[in-house]
């Protein structure tokens, strides 16, 4: 028997997402795996290599980031998922205009931890702010992290999008 708060989520989820994804216009839901990570987002991205990281889908307006990282002798992965978003913040500190605050995202049986920032992006004299929904999560034998990201002006509007797809993330 389904536990009663499972349900609610369940019946939320397939609430929502034809909804979330009714939103993206004549695109089709589609399915992302590299590296013990699953994406689900649409067919309107593309996958394309960018060092340091082990997934990178982009449309002309979206990107969404995926890296798998594996443990270290300085990093075990006995460590918490909270430490490791630590660790993720401190190495990315230089990103950070002010210092994002982590929290807690755990329903149905799925944990993450997130946070949101402010990044300038691209050449000096033509720089746009982006703004990240920045996702952390454990697997069984490694820790991943998830940025989606949008220009600043766009965020409202994708926010939801951002959301959905980070329900849907998936890691071994």
């Amino acid at each position: 028997m389904i536990k009663k708060s499972r349900l609610v989520v369940l019946i939320a989820f397939i609430a929502i997402v034809p909804i979330v994804f009714s939103a993206c216009g004549s695109a089709k839901v589609k399915t992302f795996t590299n590296f013990g990570m699953t994406i689900t987002a649409t067919n309107k991205f593309k996958i394309r290599d960018v060092a340091h990281n082990t997934l990178w889908l982009e449309t002309k307006t979206i990107t969404i980031s995926g890296r798998r990282e594996m443990p270290t002798i300085n990093f075990p992965i006995t460590k918490t998922l909270a430490q490791y978003t630590e660790e993720v913040l401190w190495r990315n500190r230089d990103d950070f205009g002010e210092e994002p605050t982590p929290e807690v995202y755990s329903e149905g049986g799925t944990v993450f931890h997130y946070f949101f920032f402010d990044r300038d992006v691209g050449p000096f004299e033509k720089r746009t702010v982006y703004t990240y929904l920045a996702v952390t999560m454990k697997g069984t034998n490694a820790f991943y992290f998830f940025n989606f990201a949008c220009e600043q002006k766009d965020f409202s509007k994708n926010q939801s999008q951002f959301w959905a797809w980070a329900i849907l993330l998936e890691v071994v």
